[in-house]
């Protein structure tokens, strides 16, 4: 009897493929999965802009240097590396960054299903990336109210881009309150902070309005407006001219001076956030230092090379 000739490729497949798949079954596996893809995305997007946070993250959330005494093999902060994942794929998702997975006909369907998902006392079958990452995040800390203010933020965030419309400067406050302020009041949280988000109120409208000004020219070339509308009408541009034109259009002298202003107010908010942090505990104190540093030290570059 003749055996059937199997090429040892042939045979590695039958072998490994089974192994293959269920590790893919493991919950921790596809969120490692996941998040790795994403990585990988972020690092070939904007080389430089997310090695640091995400390599953070990542230590935060598996390492644990009291591991061998406390016998939890578990990071400080286990749910954190998929709480900035999970929020940092649904922003790309409403800037335009990323496209959105083919099960959802429109961003609008996506967050409808994320939101329906949180009212669930049990998560979902999970079936996509974003819905996969919201169970996991919900497994590892309970934060259902954030994440529903952060989802409604993403929400105005992107209907806003794809209408062009010029928001004030209340509905950008209210708008830098939720799309900032959930995020963080989530990471503070999984971190096992004592801050409360009263505390680091200024945080979430100091990286608002100086990222608004630090994107200034990409966001206008995609057609995203973030100059407030009084300043606008101050300086008699309309948004046609503004998209067409970013590089001379923000040499206007109202925008200008509201760059100006921006740059002042952050360096006082700078300031004060630090020296709040001097009263919190040694995580938030990490944690505002990490943001905070490199939005002062940003603005003094610009100032002195003004």
């Amino acid at each position: 009897m003749l055996l059937p000739y199997i090429t040892m490729e042939d045979l590695a497949r039958r072998l490994l493929d089974p192994c293959l798949q269920w590790l893919k079954s493991r919950p921790e596996v596809r969120e490692s999965l996941i998040i790795s893809g994403q990585k990988y995305q972020l690092y070939s997007r904007s080389p430089g802009k997310y090695e640091a946070i995400t390599t953070a993250l990542f230590l935060l959330s598996t390492f644990n240097p009291l591991y061998r005494l406390s016998h939890e093999p578990k990071g400080i902060a286990p749910a954190i590396e998929v709480a900035y994942h999970f929020c940092r794929m649904i922003d790309d998702f409403a800037d335009g960054d990323a496209p959105i997975p083919v099960e959802f006909k429109d961003f609008s369907a996506l967050i409808t299903s994320l939101k329906a998902q949180l009212r669930h006392d049990q998560a979902t079958s999970a079936n996509t990336d974003p819905e996969f990452l919201l169970k996991r995040l919900l497994y590892k800390m309970d934060c259902r109210e954030d994440l529903d203010t952060f989802l409604d933020a993403m929400k105005v965030e992107h209907d806003k881009r794809t209408s062009g419309e010029v928001f004030t400067r209340e509905a950008l406050e209210k708008l830098y309150n939720d799309s900032f302020g959930a995020p963080h009041r989530v990471a503070f949280a999984a971190l096992g902070s004592t801050a409360s988000g009263e505390s680091i109120q200024d945080l979430f409208q100091l990286q608002g309005r100086l990222y608004a000004v630090r994107d200034l020219i990409p966001e206008l070339s995609k057609g995203i407006i973030f100059i407030p509308k009084e300043v606008m009408d101050e300086s008699g541009l309309n948004k046609e001219t503004l998209v067409q034109y970013p590089e001379e259009s923000i040499k206007n002298p109202a925008i200008q001076k509201w760059i100006a202003e921006e740059y002042e107010y952050g360096l006082k908010v700078c300031g004060s956030l630090m020296e709040s942090a001097k009263t919190m505990n040694w995580i938030a104190r990490g944690v505002i230092s990490f943001l905070v540093n490199p939005i002062e030290t940003r603005i003094k570059v610009q100032l002195a090379t003004a």
